[in-house]
C-alpha cells in the first residue's frame, strides 16, 4: 500500500471510529505517526479530506448508474444491477460507502450544495430507471420518487447491516439476493 493510500485507509479508520467532527489532524498524524505538518502533504484542511473521499465515493456511484442507463437492460435489469452495485461498492470500500450515509452533512457551504445536487441528480437517474419500467409496463404504477427512496433507503439501511454483522466479509452475493428478492416483486407486475 502506498502511503498516499495508507493515509486514507486511516483517516477513514478514524472518521468510522470517532466520527468526522470528533477526529482531529492531532489523532490522524498520531495513528500514522508523522508530525501533524506531513498531513498537509495529501490534504489542505480536515475539511479538504472529507471533501475528496466524498466525491471520490459518489463519483464511482455515478459512473456506475451512468452505466447501467447506457446498457440496454430492461428495467427490471437495471435494477438488479443497481443493487449489485450498491452491495458490492458496500462490500468493497464499506468505511468509504459510510461517509455517504453518515458524514456526508459536514461537508461545507458550496460543496454541501454541491454534494446534495449530485445526490439528487443521482436519485433522478433511479427515478428514470422506474419511471421507464412503469412506462413499459414492467412495474407497477407507483409514485417514481417514493419508490425510489424506497429502494435506496433499502441499500443505505444494507450498508449499516454489512458493518454490524461483518457480511462484507462474508458473503455479499448472499446480502445482493436477499435485497433483489425483496425490491423486485413489490416493482413487478
Amino acid at each position: 500500500m502506498t502511503k498516499q493510500a495508507q493515509f486514507f485507509q486511516t483517516a477513514l479508520e478514524l472518521i468510522h471510529e470517532k466520527g468526522f467532527k470528533a477526529m482531529t489532524i492531532r489523532d490522524l498524524a498520531k495513528a500514522l505517526s508523522c508530525d501533524p505538518a506531513n498531513i498537509y502533504n495529501y490534504v489542505r484542511s480536515k475539511a479538504d479530506l472529507l471533501d475528496q473521499l466524498l466525491f471520490e465515493i459518489s463519483a464511482e456511484f455515478h459512473r456506475g448508474i451512468d452505466e447501467i442507463l447506457q446498457s440496454g437492460l430492461t428495467p427490471p435489469q437495471q435494477i438488479e444491477e443497481l443493487i449489485r452495485q450498491h452491495v458490492e461498492l458496500s462490500a468493497q470500500r464499506p468505511l468509504q460507502v459510510g461517509l455517504l450515509v453518515n458524514e456526508w452533512r459536514n461537508l461545507k457551504d458550496s460543496r454541501l450544495l454541491e454534494f446534495v445536487g449530485e445526490r439528487n441528480a443521482y436519485e433522478q437517474k433511479v427515478q428514470q430507471i422506474l419511471r421507464q419500467g412503469i412506462r413499459t409496463k414492467y412495474f407497477r404504477d407507483f409514485d417514481p420518487e417514493l419508490i425510489c427512496f424506497t429502494v435506496l433507503g433499502c441499500l443505505r439501511w444494507q450498508h449499516s447491516y454489512n458493518l454490524r454483522s461483518q457480511i462484507e466479509h462474508q458473503n455479499p452475493l448472499r446480502v445482493r439476493e436477499e435485497i433483489r428478492r425483496f425490491v423486485l416483486p413489490g416493482l413487478l407486475i
